[in-house]
């Protein structure tokens, strides 16, 4: 009788005796008051509560954190250094055999492989104007950052002299919510598609070459940039210019 309550049998034929497989006594229906010991390996009090931006949250996974995402990364070669005054170790031809057994990619964190990958789009939305007899709506030119390494985002709006709007960083940098549910993921990000986070309908543009690649590389190539869209207020100050 083994200490997890397992138990063999060997069966005779003949002259051979075959081991039988290992019956788990646990799954047996036990006696009042007889049962098997449950063994675990971690005995911590788990800790569900923290603070946040000074309240006291309740920590889940998949609502306040997620579990490490993993993704494969190409493997750095190996450098060795080699001395001018002490011979090379005996040692690195079964360090080099090793290595080269392993495969070309390793198991990097998301946080750790996407490390400065940034994903930036340009973009704009109409903001409606009820106080004015000259123009009904506002464009307002955007650019949206995503994070590859934790999946958020941030948009900020370039400044402009003499705007009159608080322009700068408009959504500060957090997951965005999707419309369907969930969180909004790098294949939610279209050239020429429109992005509805809180209530502004985002189209987006155009992207940098980085982000271009990372598309192509991800097998999801980006549209051909497409013009942005003027209000009249943008094109009547660009007319004074010219003419003054």
């Amino acid at each position: 009788h083994s200490r997890f309550g397992s138990r063999r049998w060997r069966v005779s034929l003949g002259k051979a005796t075959v081991p039988a497989m290992a019956a788990d006594l646990r799954n047996l229906p036990n006696l009042p008051g007889f049962s098997f010991p449950q063994f675990k390996d971690a005995h911590h009090k788990p800790q569900n509560w923290n603070v946040i931006n000074g309240q006291r949250v309740e920590q889940k996974q998949g609502i306040t954190n997620d579990r490490p995402r993993l993704v494969q990364a190409q493997r750095p070669p190996d450098q060795w250094r080699s001395g001018t005054t002490l011979p090379d170790s005996t040692s690195r031809a079964v360090f080099s055999a090793a290595a080269a057994s392993q495969p070309g990619y390793a198991q990097l964190p998301a946080w750790d492989a996407f490390d400065r990958h940034v994903l930036r789009f340009q973009g704009y939305f109409k903001e409606p104007v009820v106080e004015s007899n000259l123009e009904s709506y506002r464009v307002r030119q955007v650019v949206l950052y995503y994070y590859l390494e934790d999946d958020t985002c941030h948009i900020i709006e370039p400044r402009q002299d003499n705007s009159g709007l608080p322009q700068g960083q408009l959504v500060r940098r957090h997951r965005f919510p999707a419309p369907s549910g969930g969180y909004i993921q790098p294949e939610d990000l279209r050239v020429g598609e429109t992005l509805q986070i809180y209530g502004k309908a985002i189209c987006l543009t155009g992207c940098d070459d980085f982000t271009q690649q990372y598309f192509q590389k991800s097998g999801m190539d980006q549209g051909p940039a497409i013009a942005g869209e003027k209000d009249p207020f943008s094109e009547t100050r660009e007319a004074i210019k010219v003419t003054g």
